[in-house]
């Protein structure tokens, strides 16, 4: 595996110091300029205004505002593709499985691009304009094919882990959804990617919605809309070989893009990630104000889907029932009947870690969730600060994972809290500052 061996530019390290608010106007008819960049504590404070423009506009936009606000972008981007296909490799030569080049990853991109609703592919071909060297290589330049592989990570080459919890009803202190999600990521890919953290609001009328992501990833991540509806997706089990032929299959990320964006229920979010047809089994962590649930994908033989809610009976080699109500978690496993749920020590040492962490919750106990709950439990560190196999949810491991980010949502107020990882090495600790966004009530 290489070494990232990445050093921060002069001129980015100035960047990063400094408030940077760079406006780029782009072509068509908005008034305001079409991309707003400002540099926040940790992360990019990002604005796409739609009013006005094409997607494609919009999206050569974005890629302009992103040259001129962090120059060595191009080469961050390069160097994070290449890490993150050596790492993978690692981990499919210990299943033996084939490893990958990254022709690999550009057939698979494209052959999923092509069923990505047409929105989203025009705005990745605007930042092509941008971000189109002609040659497919570790050589510091972001080339056409790179930039969709990158905006189609998950689908392709799968970026990390991720965990997500949430209380609601009787177990809010609001009496509506709060949420905590973890966005985890491989702990050596921490000095290239996480200083590039990015909180992206999409500026479209009634499709407005927020988006805690990578700067320059236009699919979701960790992404909520104004009629308080957060989606957030995970990897599931691992060891299914990739299918050879992808016709028909479509993008997770960007289909759950489009759903934050058009539905205003969790139902109709869940029912929609249920549909289509998909290359990686994996979960997706859905809320509204009143609910929150995990759609589990899995794909394999036993072709187990479905929405899995605080209730839901589950799978019977588990052994036990979730069995507190009003909340619920997910890890990288799937847990519903007829899934293929797999012992994996993190995944079960993280699950037991919820358990205890909400026991007493709501009607049980009368332990209400409020914020500062949440943070202690999605900022959870373990027994031992940073080992991932005694049940931490907040990683800090060199061999393994870290969490780039750790988001809490009070879906009542819409108020935000975020830790953004600075960098390697990452912290054991999570660091929240409060994320002020379009969506939240004034």
């Amino acid at each position: 595996m290489r070494d990232p061996g990445f050093a921060t530019t002069k001129s980015t390290a100035l960047l990063l110091a400094l408030s940077v608010l760079v406006g780029c106007s782009g072509s068509g008819g908005g008034s305001s300029p079409a991309v707003i960049i400002q540099r926040n504590a940790g992360y990019y404070d990002v604005v796409l205004d739609h009013a006005g423009r094409t997607h494609r506009e919009v999206g050569r936009a974005y890629a302009e505002a992103i040259r001129a606000t962090v120059p060595d972008y191009e080469a961050r981007l390069d160097a994070l593709i290449y890490l993150q296909l050596d790492i993978v490799n690692a981990v499919l030569a210990e299943v033996q499985q084939p490893t990958l080049t990254i022709a690999d990853l550009v057939r698979r991109a494209r052959a999923i691009a092509a069923n990505v609703p047409q929105d989203y592919v025009d705005e990745i071909q605007g930042m092509q304009e941008i971000y189109g060297y002609a040659t497919d290589a570790e050589d510091g330049r972001l080339s056409a094919n790179e930039l969709l592989v990158v905006n189609l990570f998950p689908d392709v080459l799968r970026p990390g882990g991720c965990s997500a919890s949430a209380a609601f009803g009787e177990a809010s202190a609001t009496g509506k959804t709060i949420l905590g999600r973890n966005l985890d990521w491989f702990t050596a890919t921490a000095e290239i990617a996480a200083p590039l953290s990015a909180v992206q609001t999409f500026k479209n009328g009634s499709k407005s919605s927020v988006n805690l992501t990578m700067l320059g990833m236009l699919s979701a991540s960790s992404q909520f809309n104004a009629r308080k509806v957060f989606g957030g997706v995970l990897d599931g089990n691992l060891e299914k070989p990739y299918p050879e032929d992808l016709t028909g299959t479509r993008s997770y990320v960007f289909d759950l893009r489009y759903a934050i964006e058009n539905f205003s229920t969790m139902q109709e979010v869940a029912d929609h990630m249920l549909a289509g047809k998909y290359a990686f089994s994996h979960n997706v962590f859905v809320a509204d104000q009143n609910v929150a649930g995990v759609v589990e994908n899995d794909d394999s033989a036993l072709g187990g889907r479905g929405l899995r809610l605080g209730d839901s009976p589950l799978n019977p080699d588990i052994g036990r029932t979730w069995g507190i109500p009003d909340t619920l978690a997910v890890v990288n496993d799937f847990r519903l009947p007829l899934t293929d749920w797999q012992y994996d020590v993190s995944n079960d040492y993280r699950w037991a870690s919820f358990q205890g962490l909400y026991a007493g919750a709501g009607a049980l106990g009368g332990m209400k969730v409020d914020v500062g709950r949440m943070k202690g439990i999605a900022g959870y560190y373990g027994l031992n600060g940073d080992d991932w196999t005694t049940g931490a949810l907040f990683l800090s491991t060199p061999e393994h994972y870290f969490t780039m980010q750790s988001i809490v949502l009070d879906t009542s107020s819409m108020e935000l809290w975020a830790h953004f990882a600075p960098g390697y090495p990452p912290p054991l600790t999570p660091t929240y500052v409060r994320v002020r966004h379009a969506l939240e009530a004034p």
